[in-house]
């Protein structure tokens, strides 16, 4: 007869413990840029990495899925291979912290527009471990770029899509989501006739490189409308915790504005006689067919170059027109998608836009003599590229061709002088003013022809 092996329970966590540990599962999908502004036909390369931060091998899908216009094209690159735009599903197999290079390609061809590739990675053996990102383009030759502080799927920039949809003289505009897509460069507003920008209810609304890139957009004739409130209480009141000297002196002198307090009780906003823009307009911040959100707006005052012109019934400002260097802008503290109906939301557009106009610099180029978009091949390029565009006209004009990375700081200028028409190539080595090799990353070249800018955005890869 056998004896019986009786096991206390502290024998048994012991055998428990000596046996072989559980694999963990995990990985890092990591994507530091994901938006860009381009010209067309010019190959725009997100670069990602997706790290296997797990103790075991393991296998991970990627997946992608494109809303792209119909002539545009996606696709996807890991490490040298590159993959043709049909196939958006690929596996691919990771030892415990190695590295593979995932780069998302978008090409915009033929049609001005905005389009959108999803990346999904996961994981083989937990389809539930899975990470997600959206990338985005959205070409030149837009008018009107459209950014949204609110999430895509709050329901906030529908007010404002409705109202630039419904505008009687009618405008190209595209989305661009600035908790998904990222920050924007000045060089990269330059491209867009009027930026409307509409914050989230978090303060302080605008960051520093937000502020940063308006300062620039609008100071080289743009024209900006933005909208939010606790925008000026966040940056302009001593009293906010995301007070900073600084950004008051912003909206003082950018915005023309100034906060003077929170108003919760207000309820209705009249435009003043005479206005350019307010004049013969009366609403309701709250309730109807907006978003019925106005639970803090801001009562401004006007300063240096702005002006009031609305108010709130029970006093005091609610929304600021000024001019700054050779641009506009037109600055509400509430809003706008708390307008009570539609068709005030979209009137006000309509007389915020030809206010635009009106102010505006008179006298265009009757032809343009940057009569070539500028671009640079290769691109991505490592170690160098050359930055082609064409000169029209029949004499020689001033050009400034410069290197910008985009924090919207110039990195290297490549020339300043006088060209004569006709086609030009300048080489750029990936090199700053030192002659310091500059770091893997994304950096945009401004060709300047007389008054006329465009962007080339490119990849230095190494």
């Amino acid at each position: 007869m056998k004896a019986l092996r009786i096991l206390t329970l502290g024998a048994v966590m012991a055998l428990l413990l000596s046996g072989p540990a559980l694999a963990a599962i995990d990985f890092e999908f990591d994507a530091p840029e994901r938006g860009a502004v381009t010209e067309l036909n010019i190959l725009t390369r997100f670069e990602t990495t997706v790290t296997n931060t797990g103790d075991q091998a393991e296998t991970f899908f990627i997946d992608m899925v494109k809303d792209l216009p119909d002539t545009w094209t996606g696709s996807l690159c890991i490490g040298e291979t590159c993959f043709p735009p049909w196939i958006v599903h690929l596996e691919i197999d990771l030892a415990p912290s190695e590295v593979a290079h995932l780069d998302i390609d978008i090409l915009a061809q033929t049609e001005t527009g905005s389009g959108r590739s999803f990346i999904t990675v996961s994981s083989s053996h937990e389809p539930s471990l899975a990470q997600s990102y959206s990338f985005q383009v959205v070409s030149t030759g837009i008018e009107v770029l459209l950014v949204n502080g609110h999430p895509e799927g709050s329901g906030y920039p529908d007010y404002y899509a409705d109202a630039l949809d419904g505008l009687a003289t009618a405008h190209s505009w595209a989305h661009w989501y600035r908790p998904e897509s990222g920050e924007l460069s000045g060089l990269e507003l330059e491209n867009f006739d009027v930026v409307v920008w509409e914050t989230d209810d978090t303060t302080p609304g605008l960051d520093y490189d937000d502020m940063t890139a308006l300062s620039y957009y609008v100071m080289h004739d743009g024209s900006l409308l933005l909208s939010g409130q606790n925008l000026a209480y966040a940056s302009c009141d001593a009293g906010s915790p995301d007070y900073d000297a600084t950004n008051h002196t912003w909206f003082q002198a950018i915005l023309g504005s100034d906060y003077v307090a929170n108003d919760a009780g207000t309820s209705n906003v009249d435009g003043l006689d005479g206005d350019p823009v307010g004049d013969g307009f009366s609403f309701a911040i709250n309730g109807g067919t907006g978003s019925n959100s106005n639970t803090s707006p801001d009562v401004l005052s006007a300063v240096g170059a702005g002006s009031v012109s609305l108010q709130y019934d029970v006093g005091g400002g609610s929304a600021v027109a000024s001019t700054f260097g050779t641009g506009s802008s037109y600055f509400m503290g509430f809003g706008f998608e708390g307008i009570d109906t539609d068709a005030d939301r979209q009137d006000l557009m309509q007389a915020i836009f030809n206010w635009f106009e009106g102010a505006s610099p008179a006298g265009e180029l009757l032809q343009p003599l940057l009569v070539r978009a500028p671009f640079a091949t290769p691109n991505p390029f490592n170690p160098q590229t050359s930055i082609k565009y064409e000169v029209g006209g029949d004499q020689a004009v001033a050009v400034e061709v410069a290197v910008f990375d985009l924090k919207g700081r110039r990195v290297r200028e490549l020339f300043n002088g006088s060209v004569n028409p006709g086609p030009q190539s300048l080489l750029w080595n990936g090199r700053d003013d030192n002659g310091h090799n500059l770091a893997t990353g994304v950096y945009l070249a401004r060709v300047k022809v007389a008054d006329e800018n465009r962007t080339v955005k490119m990849t230095l890869a190494k």
